[in-house]
């Protein structure tokens, strides 16, 4: 039984993080299309919450802090690269909750039998 809660917690850590990065993406692509168009203007990140920022320091571990003060400071920059490691992020744990749901599929079947 104590396998079958660690399963959920872990399948909710999974799928929280890979929301809020998810978020995070939606939020930042629009940015970036207006900031290809508009090339003079400051790019506004208003958008951007306190979700997203977390989202970003998390992909970033102990440089998350530099980066999301990179993005405030100089945010076009910045969030060019920002975007593709967060996409990159994103692929990764969805990958690796398809290869955990296999296990937890094993867990369940185990302790339903």
């Amino acid at each position: 039984e104590e396998s079958l809660f660690k399963c959920e917690d872990d399948r909710f850590e999974l799928d929280m993080l890979i929301e809020t990065n998810a978020s995070a993406i939606r939020v930042i692509e629009p940015l970036m299309e207006e900031a290809n168009t508009s090339r003079g203007n400051k790019l506004s990140i208003n958008g951007l919450k306190p979700i997203h920022f977390k989202a970003i320091e998390r992909v970033y571990g102990d440089h998350g802090a530099e980066i999301v003060e990179h993005i405030r400071r100089a945010p076009r920059v910045a969030l060019n690269v920002v975007l593709p490691r967060l996409r990159q992020k994103d692929e990764e744990w969805r990958k690796a909750r398809r290869d955990m749901n296999k296990i937890w599929r094993e867990v369940y079947k185990d302790t339903y039998s």
